[in-house]
């Protein structure tokens, strides 16, 4: 199922929130200081939630491309992101930006990202934290029927087992945002001191954490079934049938 168009006006409603444009501009940030190390041919980000866009420019990354449960400026392609027509091992770099949080199968999708990524290929992923201020804003505040906080809030150590499980190798986990998401800017500033000394006494508290990981040759039984033969998303906008020999970067 294609995201619900209402789903995605409530995340822009967070975005444009006090909390929601910090936490963004730290995401943000956080995505430029790994951007040295992410290179190749294709870049894909899967969805927009909670951030826009990745940074504009990577200098190792030859095309990027947003591919989108909705259709919205900017997107390149249509498609769930657990049944994408991308060609298998064609992919450099893979973006989520919160987006296992709100997936029906948050597996279906790591799997579908192992597929089209190539042997050493990165993957990043923003993740709200359920061990945290928004964490517990979440369980207490009763806001569990809108984003982001219906969303799955996922532990780091959960996702870098079932990574480990596809094979990835986890290269870092950074965390970001330690104040809790008041809507107030007068308030909210006010507690501005909270970030360091989050990052001093709790840093595994933060709101979000940004983790990049490197897919590794494994074998690709361990959490899924087996794929079927996919099509090839190629500049231009146009899906061709393809083989696994032509499509390696």
């Amino acid at each position: 199922m294609l995201i619900d168009p209402k789903l995605l006006e409530h995340w822009r409603r967070w975005q444009d929130s006090v909390p929601g444009r910090d936490m963004a501009r730290r995401e943000w940030k956080c995505l430029e200081g790994l951007s040295e190390r992410l290179y190749g041919r294709f870049f894909i980000q899967l969805g927009g939630y909670g951030l826009a866009s990745a940074p504009a420019e990577f200098r190792g990354i030859r095309r990027r491309y947003v591919v989108d449960g909705v259709a919205r400026e900017g997107a390149a392609l249509l498609a769930e992101a657990d049944r994408l027509p991308i060609a298998s091992d064609s992919v450099s770099v893979v973006l989520l930006p919160h987006t296992l949080e709100l997936a029906s199968d948050p597996h279906a999708v790591l799997r579908e990202v192992d597929r089209i990524l190539i042997s050493g290929g990165s993957l990043v992923l923003t993740v709200f934290n359920p061990f945290s201020l928004y964490g517990l804003w979440r369980i207490f505040t009763g806001r569990k029927r809108s984003p982001p906080w219906s969303g799955r809030f996922l532990m780091a150590s959960r996702v870098q087992d079932w990574l480990k499980l596809l094979g990835f190798s986890v290269e870092e986990l950074v965390h970001v945002g330690y104040r809790p998401p008041l809507s107030g800017a007068s308030l909210y500033e006010k507690l501005s001191g909270l970030e360091s000394i989050g990052a001093r006494f709790w840093p595994a508290a933060s709101g979000v954490y940004v983790l990049l990981a490197i897919k590794r040759e494994a074998p690709r039984t361990l959490l899924g079934r087996p794929w079927r033969s996919s099509r090839r998303f190629i500049p231009g906008h146009v899906i061709e049938p393809t083989t696994r020999n032509d499509s390696i970067l």
